[in-house]
């Protein structure tokens, strides 16, 4: 039986992807005109803003560093601070169901944590964790699995043990390659492709079901709650 569930946030816990991509529309439009389309969202979902960062510069051969785009893509966010960002539909009764069976939760994100910290404090989600990782705290990032295997040793947990929720193929790839079972959460606005985790959900609500709750081999299943 699984005793751990973590959690990537963006576009996990919160619907986030599509909009923090429509601010770097605009900045990269205005200031370099450039032209992004909807399928670059896809392309940098997951990944870091300095990875971002260095694939525009050789992309579009821009005159910046990687670090100085970098630097103008987090100063000119405003998205973590805006109350428009709320926890995706049924994510807190997710959280709270999970921590009342006695399953260890964290939250494992490449964002960085100036982010990611006041986000999580904001939707309280803080009291719902025991382990909150973020892209600053590690050396290495999503796809490779650091961030994972930091957060289930944490929670003394052996991968076998953890169920991960992602919604990126390179975050699907750190989780599969931390040796957890892996769950595709297709709940977000921009759709990515999870063909690679090991069940597929469209909602917290289809994973509270009881035939999905089953697949989770979580301790007791929803359906016991009252």
């Amino acid at each position: 039986m699984r005793s751990c569930v973590l959690f990537d946030f963006d576009g996990v816990l919160v619907d986030s992807e599509w909009l923090a991509f429509c601010q770097t529309q605009t900045l990269m439009a205005e200031r370099y005109g450039v032209r992004l389309q909807a399928e670059d969202c896809r392309r940098y979902s997951g990944g870091t803003e300095e990875r971002m960062a260095r694939s525009l510069v050789e992309r579009f051969a821009l005159p910046v560093t990687p670090q100085a785009l970098c630097a103008e893509l987090s100063a000119a966010s405003t998205l973590y601070e805006s109350d428009a960002l709320t926890l995706m539909p049924g994510a807190r009764d997710f959280l709270v169901r999970l921590r009342r069976q006695g399953v260890r939760t964290g939250l494992v994100s490449s964002t960085a944590s100036r982010h990611i910290l006041s986000t999580a404090n904001r939707l309280g989600l803080v009291s719902l964790m025991d382990v909150i990782l973020c892209g600053d705290m590690v050396h290495r990032h999503k796809p490779d699995p650091e961030g994972y295997r930091t957060a289930t040793a944490l929670l003394h947990a052996a991968p076998e043990e953890c169920v991960i929720l992602e919604d990126s193929p390179v975050g699907l790839q750190a989780a599969r390659a931390a040796g957890a079972f892996t769950v595709g959460l297709c709940q977000s606005r921009l759709r990515q492709d999870v063909s690679a985790a090991d069940l597929r959900a469209a909602s917290y609500a289809e994973l509270c079901s009881p035939a999905v709750w089953a697949r989770l081999d979580l301790p007791a299943g929803p359906e016991s709650d009252g």
